[in-house]
């Protein structure tokens, strides 16, 4: 598999591409319309640690913390620029 060039334009417009997709499953949440697969299971993990509605970033957060902790510890060679640009926006969506 052929690694592409990292540039600045790249990392920006997947950091919006990202943020963009929180913003809409923080909306959906939030009005109540439903979440996505992902959304839902961060919407389970606020629940289970009894954290409000508006802190479904933060559960986010931790599970992306977690998961980013065992990618690690368990297959350090699958961590990249795109694992941050990741998990930076998307858990910035309902804090």
């Amino acid at each position: 598999m052929k690694q592409g060039k990292i540039s600045v334009t790249t990392i920006t417009v997947a950091l919006a591409g990202v943020f963009l997709c929180g913003i809409g499953v923080g909306i959906n949440s939030s009005a109540g319309l439903g979440n996505d697969s992902v959304g839902l299971f961060y919407d389970g993990i606020r629940s289970f640690l009894g954290l409000t509605g508006e802190q479904l970033g933060r559960a986010s957060n931790i599970v992306n913390i977690v998961l980013l902790i065992l990618l690690i510890l368990i297959g350090r060679k699958y961590v990249s620029i795109g694992t941050f640009v990741y998990l930076l926006p998307y858990g910035l969506r309902a804090l």
